[in-house]
């Protein structure tokens, strides 16, 4: 039971970082591009 919630904190830590990651992505593409 613990590990199980354990798993899935690490999980929704996970995926909460690649939505970090995209938005960083895409705010350094976005500040790359002249206006």
């Amino acid at each position: 039971m613990l590990i199980a919630a354990g798993v899935g904190v690490e999980a929704a830590a996970h995926e909460v970082g690649f939505e970090d990651a995209r938005m960083l992505r895409t705010l350094r593409r976005r500040n790359s591009t002249p206006q």
